[in-house]
């Protein structure tokens, strides 16, 4: 999986396949940011196996996503899909996947170790895989000393998360 140059990954099979390559060679923590979150995607991909197997193998799975994008609708709060996205935070919860609810995040970002970072327009937990609105998606993966590049972005992150944010409150 290392690559000493850039390499551009295109369409949702690759970046599916880039994924369940990270979460298979990661040694210790994989941190995915996406913006919209989807249970049904995730499982009907098979990342949500991946991402459960990561965790049994003592790897640090987390999701960052974004509140509002999950939550509203037309900028107006959406019982229903908020009622959703409670439901999935509680069960990747419950798979043992670390889920950061955050602010206006619509970074779509992959990072592991200090080893990788994917950086692009994919939204890894909610991306259309076939059909209409699948769309044609361009990331670049990097490989190599990281720590630093990973480091401000994860900086970033945590000051958006949500403090007030768990699967039982608004």
């Amino acid at each position: 999986m290392s690559c000493r140059e850039p390499r551009v990954i295109n369409n949702a099979e690759a970046h599916d396949a880039c994924l369940t390559d990270i979460l298979q060679l990661a040694q210790q923590r994989v941190v995915i940011v996406s913006p919209w979150v989807s249970l049904f995607r995730l499982r009907e991909s098979g990342i949500l196996s991946t991402m459960q197997q990561a965790v049994e193998r003592d790897i640090s799975v987390e999701l960052y996503t974004d509140y509002r994008f999950n939550s509203f609708t037309n900028h107006r709060f959406d019982e229903e899909k908020n009622a959703q996205f409670k439901a999935c935070c509680t069960e990747l919860t419950a798979h043992g996947i670390a889920v950061r609810v955050v602010n206006k995040v619509h970074s779509k970002l992959l990072m592991a170790d200090n080893n990788f970072i994917c950086i692009g327009s994919y939204n890894w937990a909610s991306a259309q895989r076939q059909g209409e609105y699948k769309n044609f998606e361009t990331s670049l993966l990097y490989s190599g000393e990281l720590k630093d590049e990973i480091h401000i972005q994860l900086t970033s992150l945590q000051e958006r998360i949500r403090r007030d944010f768990s699967p039982d409150v608004a």
